[in-house]
C-alpha cells in the first residue's frame, strides 16, 4: 500500500498563474524555506526551478541518450501538486512538515533525437523489452543511490512513470533519506546504468545553487 509518502511524490501536474502576496506570511514562508533570494509567485516560482540555467537542472548526454536530474525544492513539490495560482501559508507549512523527512529528484532519460520508443533502444527480443519493463519498474531502484556530501545514501522512494504508447524518454520519480539537515552539500545523483551501455552516471546539484533558490510567495 503506498504511504503518504509515495502519494506526496508521484504527483507531478502543471497550473496556470497570478497573485497576491502578504508581508507577515512570507517573512513566516521563508523561515520554513531556508531559501534565499527573490519572492515568486508559483507558476514563475516552477519555470525557475526547471530552467536549466538556474542549476537545479542538470542534463548529460553520452552517444544518443540523454540522461537529466532535476531537484524538486519543497516549495516546487506543492506548487506542482496544487496546481493553483496561489499557495496558503498554512498549506505550504503543513506540506513542508509532511515532505521534511526526504529529498526528491525526477530522473529522466531520453532519447536525443527525440524519436522511437526509449524501452525499445537497441532491442534484440520481445522478451529483452519485457526484461527492460520490469527492470525500470521494479529493480532499477536498486542502481540509484544519491551521494549527499559525504554520505551515500539508497533510494527509499521509486516510481517508474510508463507511458504505455511509443515515448522517446522515460521518468522516475526519486526520493531519498536526509543524513543532512542543512543546505550545505551537494548533491550527486549516481545511477549504474544496465541497460543502455552508458557506464556509472553521474549529475550534480551544486550546494550553492540550492543555496540561491528564489523564495515562494504565499497568502
Amino acid at each position: 500500500m503506498l504511504n503518504k509518502y509515495h502519494l506526496i511524490f508521484i504527483c507531478t501536474f502543471l497550473f496556470a498563474a497570478c497573485a497576491g502576496e502578504q508581508a507577515e506570511k512570507d517573512n513566516e514562508t521563508n523561515i520554513v524555506s531556508g531559501n534565499v533570494g527573490e519572492l515568486l509567485e508559483p507558476i514563475d516560482y516552477v519555470g525557475w526551478v526547471q530552467n536549466p540555467e538556474n542549476g537545479l537542472k542538470m542534463n548529460k548526454v553520452i552517444d544518443d541518450i540523454q540522461f537529466s536530474v532535476q531537484y524538486k525544492p519543497y516549495e516546487y513539490i506543492v506548487c506542482m501538486e496544487e496546481r493553483t495560482p496561489s499557495v496558503q501559508d498554512s498549506l505550504l507549512k503543513r506540506k513542508f512538515n509532511e515532505l521534511s523527512e526526504m529529498q526528491y529528484f525526477d530522473l529522466t532519460i531520453s532519447l536525443v533525437d527525440g524519436a522511437g520508443e526509449l524501452l525499445k533502444y537497441r532491442l534484440n527480443s520481445g522478451q529483452q523489452y519485457s526484461e527492460r519493463v520490469n527492470y525500470f519498474s521494479f529493480a532499477m531502484q536498486k542502481d540509484i543511490v544519491l551521494v549527499d556530501g559525504k554520505d551515500t545514501i539508497p533510494c527509499e522512494l521509486y516510481h517508474f512513470e510508463r507511458a504505455y504508447d511509443v515515448m522517446p524518454s522515460g521518468t522516475f520519480l526519486l526520493g531519498f533519506g536526509k543524513k543532512n539537515e542543512t543546505l550545505s552539500s551537494s548533491k550527486t545523483l549516481v545511477l549504474y546504468d544496465r541497460v543502455f551501455g552508458k557506464g556509472t552516471i553521474k549529475l550534480t546539484i551544486d550546494k550553492e545553487r540550492i543555496k540561491n533558490t528564489p523564495k515562494l510567495k504565499t497568502i
